[in-house]
Formats: structure tokens, C-alpha cells, sequence
């Protein structure tokens, strides 16, 4: 219509934009009685609890049966994952999952599934207070969690060490596989690549993403085209740099101290306001960037 692409880039303008796209949706197709679920992936994982708050509030509610959310990123602090403790803990298992598919382990197990829930006990039991402790970590506990540590994600106890027991998801991509000359993925680990030397500190790029853009982009022409019958006067794209250096902060956000975007509030307000509202989260072993 009249509209221009910056009066929808924005946290609660895009929300709200959807929001009034699906209300007109379910009036213009008769479907107001139909069940009703949302789906969000990645980014998703934003849009989806905002459409929830945006769709059920006041009386004039859109009630949803179900929101379900794969790989979503809820809480962009984790996603950044750059000195954070909450980050380096969750990011643990993913840590666990790649080094035992990469046969990177100093004793790898069997099984990958008890050998994940061992480290999330460690996770929670040990590793948090430990990081927590930080320098006032006694010398024979933070040996154990070094370890631990080292059995769990395959680096060596010398870098863990110096690192002081926390390894952003970059270094961790660019370390595990430095002795094969090799770098893993970012949003699936289990992809692997090379880089111009093996000395860097962090990846310079994301080999899953390099591995699968060009089929994603011609799956989805391809599906406009055939079996749509859709025609884009303008180039498809995946990611828009101009949308992201010019989206706008969230009202509730926008002040001086204001820090990362978490819609985790929105997902309990609506399960309180809504208790037939069913949440289901997926996320994959080898997914590094919302584990």
C-alpha cells in the first residue's frame, strides 16, 4: 500500500503490523473459529511471543491454541553470548554435542544422549557457581571443573585455563578442529570449513551458512514461481543490513540504560492470560547460535 518499508522495521511495529494482518486474515477468509497456532524460527523466536501479546491483549483478543518456536532467539543477550555466564553455561551441551559428533573427544562415549544430560547436570551444578565464583574459586574445585571441562568439549585444559573457564561460541568454533586445519558451523556445527590461515582466534565466517544459501534462495524462487505463481519485481533478500542498522527499539526499551531484547515476559503474560495456550520449543543438538 502507501507504507514504506521503515514504518514496519521496528521491534513493536513489526509486531503490530502482523497482528493486523492476521486479524484482517481470519475476517476475509471466514476463520475466526479455527484454531489458531503461531510458528516462529530464529528471529521468529521474537516475533512470535510479540504477536502472542500483541493478538491476545484487551477484550478485543485473538485467542491462540498454540505458539511453537524452533531454534528461537528469545534473549538476544544469550544469542550475542559475548561475556556472559548465563551464555557460557547453556552453550555447554551445544559445546558437548559438536565435540562428540567430531570424534574430538579425549573419551568419547557411545551414546550421545546420557552423555548430554551429564553435562547439563554439570551445567547447572558446578559450572554456574564456578563461573559465579570467579577468582575466589578454590584452586582444587576449579581444577575438577577444568577437567570436566576439557573431557566435555574436547579443548585442551591449558587453553580452558587461560580462557578462565569460558569460551565464547566463536572461539569455540574456531579451536575444536584447529589441529585438521578446519572451522565448524555456527548455526549448524556439524558443517565444517577452512579459513585463510589456523591461527586466527575466531571464525571469519559461517560454513553451514555458505554451504546451504544458495539452495535455500533457489528453493524458495523456485516455490514463488512454480507452485505460487508469485512474481517479486525486486531482488529476494535473505538478511537486509539496511533493516537491521535502522530497526527500531521496542517503546518499553528505548531509554538511556535500556540493554538486550528479551520476550521471555511475553510468553508467561500470555500463558497467564490464555492458560489453553500450548508453547512447544525446539532446538537442534548442533545449533550454536540459540542453544
Amino acid at each position: 500500500g502507501e507504507g514504506v518499508d521503515e514504518d514496519h522495521w521496528g521491534v513493536d511495529e513489526d509486531a503490530q503490523s502482523v497482528a493486523g494482518f492476521i486479524r484482517e486474515w481470519l475476517t476475509r477468509h471466514k476463520r475466526w473459529a479455527s484454531p489458531k497456532y503461531i510458528l516462529g524460527e530464529s528471529y521468529g523466536g521474537i516475533r512470535g511471543p510479540l504477536l502472542v501479546r500483541e493478538l491476545q491483549s484487551g477484550f478485543n483478543a485473538v485467542a491462540l491454541n498454540g505458539l511453537i518456536l524452533i531454534s528461537p532467539a528469545l534473549t538476544m543477550e544469550r544469542v550475542d553470548g559475548q561475556d556472559n555466564d548465563a551464555a557460557y553455561a547453556t552453550a555447554l551441551p551445544t559445546y558437548a554435542a559438536t565435540a562428540w559428533y567430531h570424534k574430538a573427544l579425549p573419551d568419547r562415549p557411545a551414546k550421545l544422549e546420557p552423555f548430554l544430560e551429564e553435562v547439563r547436570q554439570f551445567a547447572q551444578a558446578e559450572y554456574i557457581p564456578a563461573l559465579f565464583a570467579g577468582r575466589d574459586l578454590p584452586a582444587e574445585q576449579r581444577a575438577r571443573v577444568l577437567d570436566k571441562l576439557h573431557r566435555y568439549t574436547g579443548l585442551s585444559k591449558q587453553y580452558l585455563d587461560r580462557a578462565h573457564l569460558k569460551v565464547s561460541t566463536n572461539r569455540f568454533r574456531r579451536e575444536l578442529l584447529r589441529d585438521r586445519g578446519l572451522v565448524v558451523g555456527r548455526l549448524d556445527t556439524r558443517y565444517t570449513g577452512s579459513e585463510f590461515d589456523e591461527v586466527g582466534e575466531v571464525p571469519s565466517g559461517d560454513p553451514f551458512g555458505s554451504g546451504v544459501a544458495g539452495a535455500y534462495v533457489a528453493a524458495f524462487h523456485h516455490y514463488l514461481q512454480t507452485e505460487l505463481g508469485a512474481s517479486l519485481p525486486r531482488p529476494y533478500q535473505v538478511m537486509s543490513g539496511d533493516a537491521g542498522s535502522e530497526w527500531k527499539r521496542p517503546e518499553d526499551l528505548d531509554s538511556a540504560f535500556s540493554g538486550y531484547l528479551d520476550v521471555t515476559p511475553a510468553i508467561a503474560r500470555g500463558m497467564m492470560d490464555n492458560p489453553g495456550l500450548r508453547l512447544f520449543v525446539g532446538n537442534g543438538y548442533y545449533d550454536i547460535a540459540t542453544t
